[in-house]
């Protein structure tokens, strides 16, 4: 990590690696069209890839599609914040021996809906930052 008490710090990757394991609650943004979508998910970490389950719709059109997209966590206290981005690949799921990449990932849904497609992410890049509160420092020029 940078320097501390700087204002911004960056993360290692093993940094970020350990806190998108830390959390199950993501957003997965995707351009789908002329419009940028973002989608709130829950997700597991396995090895070097992030899975998630999904249904029919809007992100799995984005998904089937083959555009990249960026998987964000965050979280913060009273004394600082932190957020890691990772720029992935997408893909279903849908042959068995694909779906046995996912096994002993246990993925709740949140609402009781079916959510039989599994979507495995492949981050390219994996980036964060830290974020430490406090004031706005004064301007030297006033």
């Amino acid at each position: 990590m940078s320097e501390p008490n700087a204002p911004v710090g960056i993360m290692s990757e093993e940094e970020c690696w350990e806190r998108l394991r830390s959390t199950p609650i993501g957003r997965v943004a995707m351009s789908i069209g002329n419009e940028v979508e973002v989608f709130p998910v829950n997700y597991e970490v396995k090895e070097d890839a992030i899975f998630l389950r999904t249904a029919e719709g809007t992100k799995l059109f984005g998904i089937a599609i083959g555009r990249p997209v960026a998987m964000e966590i965050d979280d913060w206290d009273d004394v600082q914040g932190w957020s890691v981005i990772a720029k992935c690949t997408a893909r279903m799921l849908d042959h068995e021996e694909e779906k046995r990449e996912a096994d002993g990932v246990s993925l709740q849904a949140w609402v009781p809906t079916r959510k039989n497609v599994i979507v495995k992410l492949t981050p390219t890049k994996v980036s964060g930052r830290v974020f430490t509160f406090g004031d706005e420092p004064e301007d030297p020029w006033q």
